[in-house]
Formats: C-alpha cells, sequence, structure tokens
C-alpha cells in the first residue's frame, strides 16, 4: 500500500490477513487507518510494515490480534505514532518481536487473554524507542513483557492484570520514567532483574499475591507510597551464606540476587503481609523520613518472632530521628534523646548499663576502703574514722547503690 489506507468502520466477519507472505513483506508506506474496524475472528499483521502514522482506536478483534514476528524474522514494525486506544481484543494480543518507532497509545484497552509484548521466537525483544502508555488498560489473563525495552516515558498508571504482570529482566534506558500508580496485579508480578534507569513510581500499586523485585536496579528515585503487596521480594532468601562457610569475621550475606537502589526510596504508607529486605542496605535509601515505614518493618519482624531485626529497625528510626533533630536546631530535644541513646541505648540489650553499674560500684569500693571515709552513726560504740577493707567497701557501695535497706 504506497498511499493512505483507511478501513476505519470496516466489517470483517471472518480471518483478516494481512500478514507477510513469505519474501513479499505487507507494507503500509502512508497512514493506515483502522478506526473502529471490527474484525470476526483473528486480525493478521504479522510482519508487517507500518511506514506512517496507524490508527487502531476503537477495533475490535472477535479472536486474537497478531503483531507478531513472521516466519521470515520480519519484525511487526511501526515507524510513527499508533494507537490502539479503547481497542477490544477477545483473546491474545501478541506482539512479540515488535517495534515502535513513534509514540504508542494502549490507553483503555482490554484484551480478553494473555499481552504478548516479550522475545519473539529469534530472541528479538520488543523495543519502544518512544513514550509509550497503556493507561486504563485491562488484561484479562497475563501481561508479559520479559525481556522488552524501553527507552522513553512509560505509563501504566491504573492499568490491570487479572493474572500475573512478568516484567522479567526489562530494560527501562536512562529517560524512560516509570510509572506504575495505582496499577493491580491480581496474581502479581515478576520484576527480577529489571533495570529503572530514572524515577519509577509504584504509588498506590496493588499486587494481591507476590510482587518480585529480586536482583532489579533503581537507578533513579521509587516511591512506594500507599502500595499494597501480599509479599514483597527485595531479594531472596538463602538457607545459608552463599558459597560456603565464611571467615569467623565475615558477616553472612542474608539474602541473594539483592534490589540495588541508587537514588532515594519512598516507603510511606507501604502496606505488605510479608516484606524480604537486606536492612542495611536499605536504611541509606529511606526518604523522604516518616515513622510509618520503620514502625510496619518493626512490626512485622516483631510478629515473625525475629527480634533481633525488629530492634535494628526500631534503633535506626530512633537514630535518624536523633539526626532530624539536631539539622532542626531542636537541641534540648536532641541532648536528651543523645543521653538516652549513650545510657541505655534506647532501652535495647542496654548492656552498656551492666558496665556502668559495676564501675559505680567499684569507684564506691575503692573511695569507701580510703582511711576516714566513713565515720560511725551517732550512739556507735565505735568512735573515730572507720577504715574497710576492699571487700567491706565493696558491700557499702553496693549497699548504696541499690535503692532498698
Amino acid at each position: 500500500f504506497n498511499g493512505p489506507v483507511v478501513f476505519d468502520h470496516a466489517r470483517i466477519d471472518g480471518y483478516a490477513g494481512f500478514a507477510s507472505a513469505g519474501r513479499h513483506r505487507t507494507t503500509f508506506g502512508d497512514n493506515a487507518g483502522f478506526l473502529n474496524a471490527q474484525f470476526g475472528s483473528t486480525a493478521d499483521f504479522r510482519g508487517a510494515r507500518f511506514a506512517a502514522r496507524a490508527n487502531f482506536s476503537g477495533m475490535r478483534v472477535g479472536n486474537h490480534a497478531l503483531f507478531r514476528t513472521d516466519e521470515s524474522r520480519n519484525r511487526t514494525a511501526f515507524g510513527g505514532p499508533v494507537s490502539f486506544h479503547g481497542a477490544q481484543i477477545t483473546r491474545n494480543a501478541e506482539f512479540t518481536g515488535a517495534i515502535f518507532c513513534g509514540d504508542a497509545n494502549f490507553d483503555i484497552m482490554h484484551v480478553g487473554g494473555d499481552a504478548h509484548f516479550h522475545r519473539d521466537t529469534y530472541h528479538t525483544s520488543v523495543t519502544f524507542e518512544r513514550a509509550v502508555s497503556f493507561l486504563s488498560a485491562v488484561i484479562g489473563v497475563d501481561a508479559l513483557f520479559s525481556r522488552a525495552e524501553f527507552k522513553d516515558k512509560v505509563e501504566f498508571d491504573h492499568t490491570r492484570v487479572e493474572g500475573r504482570a512478568d516484567f522479567e529482566r526489562a530494560i527501562f534506558a536512562g529517560a524512560a520514567r516509570a510509572s506504575f500508580i495505582r496499577v493491580r496485579l491480581m496474581s502479581g508480578g515478576d520484576f527480577s532483574f529489571v533495570r529503572f534507569g530514572d524515577d519509577t513510581d509504584f504509588s498506590g500499586a496493588v499486587a494481591a499475591r507476590d510482587i518480585d523485585f529480586s536482583g532489579a536496579l533503581f537507578a533513579g528515585r521509587i516511591r512506594f507510597n500507599e502500595a499494597r503487596f501480599e509479599s514483597v521480594f527485595f531479594g531472596r532468601p538463602t538457607s545459608g551464606p552463599p558459597g560456603g562457610a565464611l571467615l569467623p569475621w565475615m558477616k553472612p550475606r542474608e539474602l541473594a540476587d539483592m534490589t540495588l537502589f541508587r537514588d532515594a526510596v519512598d516507603f510511606r504508607g507501604l502496606a505488605y503481609e510479608r516484606i524480604h529486605v537486606q536492612l542495611d542496605q536499605i536504611f541509606s535509601r529511606v526518604a523522604p523520613f516518616d515513622r510509618q515505614p520503620y514502625s510496619r518493618l518493626e512490626a512485622f519482624y516483631h510478629g515473625i518472632g525475629d527480634d533481633s531485626r525488629a530492634n535494628d529497625v526500631y534503633l535506626e528510626r530512633r537514630r535518624v530521628e536523633r539526626k532530624n533533630k539536631f539539622r532542626l536546631r531542636a537541641f534540648h530535644s536532641w541532648g536528651a534523646d543523645w543521653l538516652y541513646k549513650v545510657v541505655a541505648n534506647y532501652g535495647v540489650r542496654p548492656f552498656r548499663l551492666v558496665g556502668y553499674s559495676l564501675a559505680i560500684i567499684w569507684f564506691g569500693a575503692v573511695l569507701f576502703s580510703k582511711p576516714g571515709a566513713l565515720e560511725p552513726k551517732e550512739g556507735s560504740l565505735s568512735p573515730g574514722s572507720v577504715t574497710l577493707g576492699p571487700s567491706d567497701g565493696r558491700d557499702v557501695s553496693l549497699r548504696y547503690f541499690l535503692p532498698i535497706d
């Protein structure tokens, strides 16, 4: 097709074949319009090339919509902007291996089956060169984006996936800000080993099952404000130190394939039933400060009987609060906080109190053992000062130290 093609409002009750055949590749050399077109069965555009704008808005497909790589390894290519806004596909939407050179709009698209945006059988990844949006799209089963490449802005806000969302090893390039605000993943999501090159937003996101970020890299800021996950993995639990036994002074690694955070992590309002995270790795990235993330994490560890980690979370919260008091010049409050830290370690494992107590008792024993340190009470039969031995001095010091007579 060398000139503009208009199939707007067209109706084809059976199979619609626009697929490339052998060496003959279907090519739309100018704008291609399929606005509100209706296909009673499969709409087949495998290996087709769209040189300019392609409009599939409002399209109705009674079976599969095929835009995948064909048997001759021709990728379906969209050279200009493409829109599937409001399209309804009864079964699968297959875009494996496709390349989108212009903006791609899948807003309010409904897919009854799986949405395939992963590698094709020839290991060619789906590529989005420009911005892509799936605002309020609905996927009836699984959303499959493993190893997809996003090179510009990405929006999945308010998208609902009835099955599982698979983004394993997908790449969001440096300019590709990714937004998953209020996305609904009814069977969880796999974001393991994903590379997020810019800021990422999961605010209000819901995963009814587990969501896995193991091995992922967040190069920019990441927000989880008011998100709700059944279980969230920022690493994979290991039964023991990887690679065999460690030297005695080395700390065992708790998680394998830990998520890497290069910038601030906003956990305010994040709710979960279970979480796997490396505490020492995440503490330095939590910002801005809010008590809720620390309180939720502390309660989680207490709930599973891991009081040691719960105490670590509590102490970290107190440390951050103490620093904030100093930064805000609340010196009186900071001084009291610092004193509580030094004397009693905020009431957590206050072993230093034992040392302080022994030091005071020892100092008292030395003091009371000095000649003339004690005098008998009035009416005592022993006149003059009293000199005690070391053991008697210790007993007197202990008696004065203890709050009993």
